[in-house]
Order: structure tokens, then sequence, then C-alpha cells
């Protein structure tokens, strides 16, 4: 290796990129846009321009594209686009950055959508939600416009300044706009044969949002999700679980007497199993000493999307 090059590893790429070691390693065997060395122990190790290649194809495809039409243009005509961009300087992106707020942030699209709930105005909220499709990526529009809605409105509803019909009507737009784009988000892995993840609601909770969130970034960064809907009972779980052998499951719980009701059945599931389970939302404690005694990982309510995720899957750095 030439002494004035830089190299990272998978982990240091993964993070700046906010794609995951799984997914590089996928990508590097099936499109091969890159050639990484290997360190002494055999680890890989990125260029700097592999940096700048990766993390270009990680915006393009946070803008919409998909990386089989990004592959295709090939190693050489992808940098050519860093080096324009680079070439551009800030310009176009400020530019860019402006039109997809307005001006004003993305409080200017957070704010209708929370007065909309407010005043229970349908017509507002399809409307307000059309202008943040147009304006944003998918990513931006879920992890940094309707996550934060939800738990604004979430919030308001139990301070009584916005009724169950406003809060009903918010939260039916957003899981309609999310199983839209986990649809989407999925058709990436259609192809592949990888293990499937499971996400799913505790028995008998019906809040689906938290968990829709959690599998489309999953789905997102190329994992095969199998999303399994609200108030799944534990033995259907156990089921699955044998038929699919899922690398891990993911479980959303937002009532906290729900929680108490089966964290000892869903720990003795856990224990039958070799699978990470996650388990997240506002029932969780974080702290419970029962299901961190049996390896599952506990998580607040509003994760930093996909950031997260990353640290709590511990992706190895090879």
């Amino acid at each position: 290796m030439a002494g004035d090059k830089s190299f990272y590893k998978i982990g240091t790429l993964a993070r700046e990129s906010g794609v995951t070691p799984t997914l590089l390693r996928a990508w590097e065997k099936r499109y091969a846009l890159w050639i990484p060395e290997r360190g002494p122990g055999g680890q890989r190790l990125y260029s700097q321009e592999d940096m700048f290649l990766i993390c270009h194809i990680a915006e393009s495809i946070a803008g919409g594209h998909r990386i089989g039409e990004l592959a295709a243009l090939g190693r050489e005509q992808l940098l050519k686009q860093v080096r324009t961009k680079k070439e551009a300087g800030e310009e176009g992106v400020a530019s860019e950055t402006e039109k997809g707020e307005r001006g004003n942030g993305l409080e200017s699209y957070i704010k209708p959508l929370v007065s909309a709930a407010e005043t229970v105005d349908l017509k507002q909220l399809g409307t307000e939600l059309q202008h943040a499709m147009l304006e944003l990526s998918p990513d931006r529009l879920v992890y940094e416009v309707l996550l934060p809605v939800m738990a604004r409105v979430g919030e308001l509803y139990l301070s009584g300044r916005i009724g169950v019909a406003g809060e009903h009507l918010v939260s039916s737009m957003v899981e309609q706009y999310l199983r839209n784009c986990l649809d989407q988000a999925r058709t990436a892995t259609m192809e592949k044969r990888i293990s499937p993840v499971l996400c799913c609601c505790f028995p008998g909770e019906e809040h689906r949002l938290g968990v829709l969130a959690v599998s489309y970034a999953l789905a997102r960064q190329g994992y095969n999700v199998v999303y399994l809907g609200a108030a799944l009972p534990l033995d259907a779980l156990q089921h699955t679980i044998i038929k699919l052998r899922p690398t891990s499951v993911w479980l959303s719980v937002t009532s906290q007497s729900i929680y108490r009701n089966n964290r000892s059945q869903l720990a003795a599931l856990i224990r039958r199993n070799s699978n990470l389970f996650v388990v997240g939302g506002q029932g969780v404690r974080t702290d419970d000493p029962l299901l961190l005694g049996v390896g599952c990982k506990l998580m607040s309510p509003l994760l930093q999307l996909p950031a997260d995720i990353y640290q709590l899957l511990n992706l190895e750095d090879k």
C-alpha cells in the first residue's frame, strides 16, 4: 500500500456512509464497484476514493435512486459525479437544501402537519404531506419529519390539546406512508437469498408506527424484513421463528401493562432461541433485569434511525 494513502476499516466506512457492513459486503460481491485491500488480520481496508464513492452512492439512494441503476454507471462514471459535485462546491448542495426545506427548515413541514391534527383537517394533512413528498427524500421525510410529528402529536394528545380523532387521523396517514415506503424498500431485497429479520408488536399491542419505522430502516439497509404487524401472540411468533429462522426479532410495545404481562413469557421464548431479540417502545423498562439477563436488547421509544439500529446490531468490523 502506498504510504500517502488513507485507509478505512469497514466499520468506519459504515458509520460515515450510513450503509451497514452487511450491505457493503453484499454490494462489493454483487457489483464489484470497489475491491478493498486486506490488512494483516484479513480485515477489509478501503481507500479515500472508496469512501467518497460509497458516500455518494448512499446519498443518491437516499435521494430516490436504486443501487442497480447506480452500479450500471460503473465506478469511473460515479467517481466523475463525485468530482463534479466537489468542483461545484457547496453552492448546489445549499440550493437543494434551500429548496427541500422551503427556506424555513424542517419545521415548515412539521408544524402544518401537527396543526392539521389539532384541527382534524384531512385536506391540509394530505396537501402538506404531498409537499413534503415532492421536496424531501423518503428517508428525510420519515426520520426527520414524520417521526418528530408523531412525537409532538403524542405529547399534545396527552396534554389534551389534540383529540382522539386528530391523533388517529395523522397516525393513519403516517402508517399508510410508512407501509408504502416499506414495500418499496423491500423490493431491493426480494432477489437476495438472505435470512429474514422479523418485526412485530407485543400481544395486545395495536400501535404499529414505531415498529413500521424500524422495519423501514432495516429494509433500507438491505435486510430482508418480514413485517408481522400488531398484536402478535408469542406462540405465533415462536412458530414463525422456527419456520423462517430469522437473524433477529424486533418487537414494539407502548403499554407498560402489556409489557409487564408478557415479559416472563417473552423471556422464556428468548431462552429457547438463539436469535438476537430487540424490544423497544414507550412501555419498555430499559433496565429490566429479566430480559437483559436473557440477552435481549432494550431500547428507547424514539430511535435516531438508522444510526441506533447499526449500534444495536453490533456489526463486526471486518
